[in-house]
């Protein structure tokens, strides 16, 4: 569970917090989001915005936050490639155990969520506008006018998006 107190683990009879105190992996105790990818390792985001992984039982920080400045990690997805997305503050970033993390081209300064849909397509939400990812960044898709807080894929196809007071589908352009 993301906590503002750290990372609390749910063993069916108690909890097991990891904290600033006693993971020294962990540099803030404010965990804003969590992920499991493929391999079922947790991805962790923080306030700072930080990224972290929990794997085979040790925690590892894969960005630190400061090399692109980015200020909250609030949002992290796993696509379908096992490509780890974070959402964040000062735009988007795509992270692998290996390399890291690199940024993603938006047209926005606040990234709120990156999510696929069922045909493969990447869509994020950038200052409150419907963003598909087109040749390597994610542009405004302009026949949606609404102001977007939260999309999820929709499994007939396309996504359902919640826009200020509206919750709906869109596929292939409609609304």
């Amino acid at each position: 569970i993301a906590t503002f107190g750290g990372l609390a683990r749910f063993d069916g009879v108690r909890f097991k917090v990891f904290t600033t105190a006693n993971t020294p992996q962990l540099k803030n105790n404010r965990i804003i989001t969590l992920a499991t990818d493929h391999d079922q390792n947790l991805w962790i985001g923080t306030e700072r915005g930080e990224v972290l992984v929990y794997r085979d039982g040790v925690f590892r920080m894969i960005d630190d936050g400061k090399k692109y400045e980015y200020k909250i990690a609030n949002d992290i997805f796993v696509d379908d490639k096992g490509i780890v997305w974070v959402s964040g503050w000062n735009g988007g970033r795509i992270c692998h155990l290996q390399t890291g993390c690199s940024p993603v081209e938006f047209s926005a300064k606040i990234v709120l969520k990156v999510r696929q849909d069922s045909a493969g397509q990447h869509w994020g939400i950038a200052d409150y506008q419907l963003q598909q990812l087109t040749d390597g960044k994610f542009v405004p898709d302009e026949s949606f006018k609404k102001r977007v807080v939260n999309i999820e894929p929709n499994s007939n196809g396309g996504l359902w998006v919640v826009s200020v007071g509206e919750l709906g589908t869109y596929h292939n352009g409609k609304y």
